[in-house]
Parts: C-alpha cells; sequence; structure tokens
C-alpha cells in the first residue's frame, strides 16, 4: 500500500514538473522573442506653442486685372488703382464753404469737386441709398450681394507712420485683437490691420514722397459673394500705385 501511494506521489510530481517546464520555456521564448522585436516606444505629443508675430510678410501684384477695369488717378495726393466698371467711384472733397456743394451717392454723401483731387474715394456695388428703398429690396440686397465698399483715405499726420499707425489699434480696447501684417503691393510696404470678428480690413502705406499716410479700406457684409468679394478686393490692392 505505501509503495503504490509512494509512486501514486512520483506519477504527481512529475506531471507538476512537467507542467512547470513548458511554463518556463513559454516565458523564455517569448522573452526571446519580445527581445528580437521590442515595441516602439509612444511618441511624446509636441505642445506647439503660437507666438504671435505683429509683422508677417505677404506679396499682392500678380493678379490678372480684366481689360475693362477702370483707372482713377489722384493727382493731388499722387496715386492711382483700378476698379471693376460695375461699382460707382464717389470722390469726398473739403471746401471753404462748409460743403455746401453736395452730391448723393449710394449710401453717402459726398462734397462734390474737381475730380481727381478727392481727400478721399469709396467704391460701392451699392449704387442707391437704402432709405430710398423698401425694407423688402433692402433685406434682398444684403441677402444675395450683400454691401462691399473698398475706400481709400488720406491721413494727413505727419507725427506717425503707416507702422506705428497699424500696430496703435491695439490700443483701443475694442480693437486689441488686430492683427497686423506686413504686405508689399508694388514695390511698396504696408500693413494690414484685419480684426476677426469683422469683415473688413485696412492697408495702411507711407507715400514715399509726401508726409502722408495713405489707408486702402475694404468692408463688406455677410453674404453668398463674400468670397468672390474678397477676390475682388485682392485685385484692386494689386493695382494701387503711388505716381513719382
Amino acid at each position: 500500500m505505501r509503495r503504490k501511494g509512494f509512486a501514486h506521489t512520483i506519477v504527481i510530481v512529475g506531471i507538476i514538473a512537467f507542467l512547470l517546464a513548458i511554463g518556463a520555456g513559454i516565458t523564455i521564448a517569448s522573452f526571446a522573442i519580445n527581445k528580437s522585436n521590442p515595441k516602439p516606444s509612444p511618441t511624446p505629443t509636441a505642445i506647439v506653442t503660437n507666438t504671435p508675430s505683429s509683422l508677417q510678410a505677404g506679396d499682392f501684384g500678380q493678379e490678372t486685372i480684366p481689360a475693362d477695369w477702370v483707372s482713377y488717378t489722384n493727382s493731388k495726393y499722387k496715386y492711382t488703382l483700378k476698379y471693376p466698371p460695375d461699382l460707382e467711384l464717389c470722390e469726398l472733397h473739403k471746401q471753404e464753404d462748409g460743403y455746401s456743394n453736395y452730391t448723393r451717392c449710394g449710401n453717402n454723401i459726398y462734397v462734390e469737386g474737381q475730380e481727381g483731387l478727392g481727400e478721399s474715394i469709396e467704391l460701392s456695388n451699392q449704387k442707391e441709398s437704402f432709405s430710398e428703398l423698401d425694407d423688402e429690396t433692402v433685406n434682398k440686397i444684403l441677402n444675395e450681394e450683400g454691401l462691399f465698399k473698398v475706400g481709400v483715405t488720406v491721413i494727413t499726420d505727419e507725427t506717425i507712420s503707416a507702422s506705428e499707425y497699424a500696430n496703435n489699434l491695439k490700443n483701443n480696447k475694442s480693437l486689441k485683437d488686430t492683427m497686423i501684417k506686413e504686405i508689399t503691393v508694388n514695390g511698396v510696404v504696408g500693413y494690414e490691420a484685419t480684426i476677426p470678428y469683422y469683415y473688413s480690413s485696412d492697408n495702411y502705406f507711407d507715400h514715399p514722397n509726401q508726409k502722408i499716410i495713405v489707408k486702402v479700406r475694404q468692408n463688406r457684409t455677410e453674404s453668398p459673394k463674400m468670397g468672390e468679394q474678397l477676390s475682388t478686393f485682392s485685385k484692386i490692392l494689386s493695382t494701387f500705385q503711388f505716381l513719382d
């Protein structure tokens, strides 16, 4: 009886030893495989810090301008540009008689004067005053066409440069998010000021021969034609040049 029980015990021990041997073999094999084919270490996620740049380069002047575009030249402040024939151009003139001679141009009233001597001009796709239109027509214009205006204004402040003027916009609390970008238009460096939540941008240039700043602005309202209007403005700006 004792021999039989002893033999039984030996069998059980042998089975356990066999199983342990198999387990050890599997462990060793697994270690060898992992060593020969190591798992790639996880790539750490890069943390990108956006450092705002006050001036970034951009270029205008490579646009193709349609042959039917109209040329405008301001002989007083020595600049020129071209614009589409479907936009109406108005000039604002200063007069000593208190702006008595005026004419309506689109949504604005402009003082009449000698052509090409305006202190500012405006190009607009809206040739009628909204005050003369019914609400249904106005809403249709806003929803389908949108308002699109391009203005050129002369700033006669001799104490400040175009760069300083553009960057000073950030000092205004409501304009603190203004983004300033350096641009080049036909060889002249300018500064584009864009406010993220406005559909407009201002472009400031130092006149090379006069102590003035010339501001070229575009305004538009939200409409299906916003992209087309922005492209039109880019083309208009690309034709802007100072004269000798």
